[in-house]
């Protein structure tokens, strides 16, 4: 009996292990998908331009940066869930600046009706990003990004809706790094709370992405 507890412990032990390397791969993964060149050179290339015209404007997107990098950073050593309001600060901050950026090609509607829970970190922002940066930059004219969140029976569900480009979920991608990010937000939601996330898109109407977060058990 000794012999055979210590097995399955030794077991246990192993698979809690192996997710712990999951884990901490995914975080690293997510991390460094949301490390874009381009997106820093332009951004400080913006600020530069306003230390000219408005330097009080100009020092604001420093902040905004200066706190979305340190919390990219962070990502690397959060092994616990965060509050959903945390994981909203990020987003503003990367929102702040592609506004900066963008100005009225990019409308951001926030319909926040449930925000008393908690996710893993970097669930909702590199969703804001893809969507900013493969679907509303990429249409003519720009478009809207909206992002809900509300409480539906056990779950929380979280939508990030965007009427940009779209994609056929059928078709291969060109650029295969377009979805990294999401699946391995994909995966992180699935081990750490037991949470799902789907996609639906189409071809020049956008794209939505959704994320049930079960509030019984794993993820409260």
């Amino acid at each position: 009996i000794i012999f055979v507890y210590e097995t399955l412990q030794a077991k246990q032990a192993q698979k809690q292990k192996l997710k712990e390397i999951e884990l901490e791969q995914s975080r690293i993964a997510v991390m460094l998908s949301q490390v874009q060149p381009h997106f820093l050179f332009n951004v400080l290339f913006g600020i530069k331009q306003l230390c000219d015209s408005n330097p009080q404007k100009a020092s604001e997107a420093l902040e905004h940066l200066a706190f979305y990098m340190r919390r990219n950073l962070n990502t690397l050593s959060r092994n616990q869930l965060i509050p959903f309001d945390e994981e909203m600060c990020h987003v503003n901050d990367y929102l702040y600046l592609e506004k900066m950026r963008f100005d009225e090609k990019l409308t951001v509607t926030l319909d926040l009706e449930y925000t008393n829970f908690i996710l893993p970190a970097m669930t909702v922002q590199p969703i804001v990003e893809n969507a900013v940066r493969w679907g509303i930059t990429k249409k003519k004219g720009g478009g809207t990004l909206t992002i809900k969140s509300q409480l539906s029976g056990d779950n929380v569900v979280i939508s990030v809706i965007d009427d940009g480009s779209g994609f056929d979920p059928l078709e291969i991608m060109n650029d295969g790094k377009n979805h990294v990010g999401i699946e391995n937000v994909r995966q992180r939601l699935i081990l750490q709370c037991g949470g799902k996330l789907s996609i639906n898109s189409k071809k020049g109407s956008g794209t939505t992405v959704t994320i049930i977060l079960p509030q019984k058990g794993r993820c409260n």
